[in-house]
């Protein structure tokens, strides 16, 4: 009995550390998912974008998409999605 008292927190913290490994690798491959989407630095997959106002790069949202952004988005946002619109062209 002392035995199985003594060893119940081995047995806790070993099925703790097998979930944060799940986690991990679930963690893991949404990254390498999300970096395939992330252009590397000098890369100008963004450049049409470059010199469109918010309002053109709205315009190219709603034309590629069928419907317009709803909001205040920052032209950031818009662009990373103008993007992500483009790779599905």
């Amino acid at each position: 009995m002392e035995e199985t008292k003594s060893g119940a927190p081995n047995a806790q913290m070993a099925a703790e550390l097998e979930a944060l490994k799940a986690r991990n690798t679930i963690l893991e491959e949404d990254a390498k998912h999300l970096q395939r989407f992330k252009p590397e630095p000098g890369d100008k997959a963004d450049a049409m974008f470059d010199d469109m106002t918010v309002e053109q790069v709205r315009e190219y949202i709603t034309t590629n998409s069928g419907h317009a952004p709803h909001g205040t988005i920052s032209r950031k946002t818009l662009v990373r999605m103008a993007m992500d619109l483009k790779q599905k062209v």
